[in-house]
């Protein structure tokens, strides 16, 4: 479609406005999350139908990794908040390419933060920004975000969070790297970071007010640097069935529990929250 500039990579295919270049940035409520997006549809299907309800900044669909099929989502930039708001309420019943096809669309979180767990604790932010820089070629973090290490303050905690420009620039990397990015010559984690507010230095973490739609992760930090793994993984078995529970992951103290449905993420978040 004439008036934007196309960009092609293994990952994904995008477009976005000329504007962009001039260093036109748009405000974060402009931005929607669009899944349920059929395998074979291209970014120009998506340009086509967005554009109904206003001028697009930039389209961007996640692809399969070297393949012309996508992975089913896509993020949706307006040039202001109004184009967002009016997809939101006119397109999520209008169908998409064929009258079976209902998109699922949703105000972006604008999560633009990164969790890295396992990394070297003797490494400081510097180092980890230059490994990135050097290994990779990652250019576009604003902050590596690291927490003193209990035991000795020159150490970092086991992980860090890395902070990007856009939420688009973090999904990008989190889809690159997910399951395969090595740091200092180990290989780390890599997941959004969905921290849950609490205070109280070697205690289980009392979650935040609320779980955020469609979470099925809960992040919890400030745990007992001496519980072994293995009984935190006991502790949290204790307060709903394992088969619920995806995977278990604690380092330190701070630890990521994935649930099978945002329902056991809930239900999990509230036993927690009692047992604080």
């Amino acid at each position: 479609m004439e008036g934007y500039c196309y960009e092609t990579s293994a990952r994904r295919r995008a477009v976005h406005n000329p504007i962009k270049n001039t260093g036109f940035r748009p405000e974060r409520a402009a931005e929607i999350f669009v899944s349920n997006i059929p395998a074979k549809a291209s970014i120009l299907d998506l340009l086509c139908f967005f554009q109904q309800t206003g001028d697009l900044f930039q389209a961007t669909l996640v692809m399969k990794y070297k393949s012309e099929l996508n992975r089913g989502y896509a993020f949706i930039t307006y040039l202001d908040k109004n184009g967002a708001q009016r997809a939101l309420t006119e397109l999520r019943n209008q169908p998409f390419m064929n009258p079976a096809t209902l998109l699922t669309i949703k105000q972006s979180t604008n999560n633009r933060r990164l969790f890295i767990g396992g990394v070297p604790i003797e490494k400081s932010k510097d180092n980890i920004w230059q490994e990135l820089l050097a290994a990779y070629r990652v250019q576009n973090i604003v902050d590596v975000i690291t927490y003193r290490n209990h035991a000795n303050p020159l150490y970092n905690r086991g992980f860090v969070f890395l902070e990007f420009r856009t939420h688009d620039e973090a999904a990008q990397f989190r889809d690159k790297f997910q399951d395969r990015l090595r740091l200092f010559g180990k290989k780390v984690l890599v997941d959004w970071s969905v921290p849950a507010a609490g205070q109280g230095q070697g205690q289980r973490q009392k979650p935040s007010a609320g779980v955020p739609e469609k979470v099925k992760i809960l992040f919890l930090r400030n745990l007992n640097v001496t519980e072994p793994p293995e009984d935190f993984t006991r502790f949290i078995y204790d307060l709903i069935d394992r088969s619920l529970v995806d995977k278990v992951y604690k380092f330190k103290d701070y630890a990521y529990i994935h649930l099978s449905t945002r329902y056991n993420a809930e239900k999990l978040f509230a036993s927690l929250q009692g047992n604080h």
